[in-house]
């Protein structure tokens, strides 16, 4: 009987590895290309095979049958197939790995850590208005929240209706069509790279922007035993407020989690790029998108779209710190 992914996701016995990295690097053994579906992006990564039998423990041949496990690293849209020029028991003539091409593995299966998907605020509603200048506050008593998490419910101040606002939305936007293919449920994407492509471009409108206030965000440091800890980062010590630069959807229908059912939500995302030297240590493929200034929260919330983007880019060196480790949360 065949065997199903949730199957294998749920098995961690032991496993003989495929082969180990210094052979997968060194013959063209036991590798696959995974190629982003985005018709903006069609980026393309060698990816070994041995981290995946480590974690799942399963032969080859089921390897097409995870492919919506994996995320574009360059657009951050799950569209990615599969092809395997070296899977074949018998590997004579096999391509050779291509390490130029090839995903960076540090650690087992490391290549799958997301990117930010964990922050902190626990600034008051004054220190918000004071910086993005919104009107109206639709969120009452909102308390500090020490750590947000994908999917949860979190302010933003968006436009709406000539006026901006601060109000609650749920973090993770729409995924493509084409990355929903087999699924029963969409998550959400809570990072978004690849502003180009037309699935995020139809939100880069004034009236789809918005900023995504926070004191602190987290990147997962990948230490030897394979443990992943939380590091956080903020402006200073005293975790002063600033803001990603973000988009988001009103009034989206879908079916967020299979309990739930269909629900309607407001939903929001905020743009990363390139880390600067500070996130980097850490985290080398992607930092959120920071606004520190009044001036640069107008600009991406008033600003035509070409203007706008133009603020897709790190923050200096040097601008921020290193200020908890290894914990959940960063209540300041």
């Amino acid at each position: 009987m065949e065997r199903t992914l949730k199957h294998y996701k749920r098995y961690r016995g032991p496993t003989q590895p495929i082969a180990t990295f210094g052979r997968l690097l060194e013959s063209g053994e036991r590798w696959f290309w995974v190629h982003c579906n985005n018709w903006d992006c069609m980026h393309s990564v060698a990816c070994p095979l041995v981290p995946l039998a480590i974690r799942w423990g399963f032969t080859a041949e089921v390897v097409a049958t995870i492919r919506k496990s994996f995320r574009c690293s360059c657009c951050g849209d799950m569209t990615t197939t599969l092809s395997a020029p070296s899977i074949s028991l018998n590997v004579r003539g096999a391509q050779p790995f291509p390490g130029e091409r090839a995903l960076r593995v540090v650690q087992p299966h490391a290549w799958l850590d997301p990117m930010c998907n964990l922050y902190s605020i626990t600034s008051n509603q004054t220190s918000m208005r004071e910086l993005a200048r919104f009107i109206k506050d639709m969120t009452g008593n909102l308390p500090a929240l020490p750590g947000v998490f994908p999917d949860y419910m979190a302010p933003i101040v968006r436009n709406n209706q000539g006026s901006r606002e601060l109000a609650m939305a749920r973090w993770g936007m729409p995924s493509p069509i084409f990355a929903l293919k087999g699924r029963n449920s969409d998550p959400g994407i809570t990072n978004i790279r690849n502003t180009a492509s037309p699935h995020w471009r139809r939100w880069l409108g004034i009236e789809n922007r918005c900023v995504v206030p926070f004191t602190s965000f987290s990147e997962n440091e990948v230490l030897p035993d394979g443990s992943k800890p939380p590091v956080w980062f903020s402006l200073g010590e005293d975790r002063p407020l600033a803001f990603f630069a973000g988009i988001w959807t009103p009034q989206w229908k879908s079916v967020r989690k299979v309990r739930e059912g269909e629900t309607t939500n407001d939903l929001f995302a905020f743009l990363t790029t390139e880390p600067n030297k500070e996130v980097g240590v850490i985290h080398s493929k992607a930092m959120p998108v920071i606004l520190t200034t009044a001036e640069e929260i107008d600009t991406w919330m008033t600003a035509p779209t070409q203007a706008a983007v133009k603020l897709q880019r790190p923050l200096m060196d040097g601008a921020l710190q290193i200020v908890a480790r290894g914990q959940k949360s960063d209540g300041g």
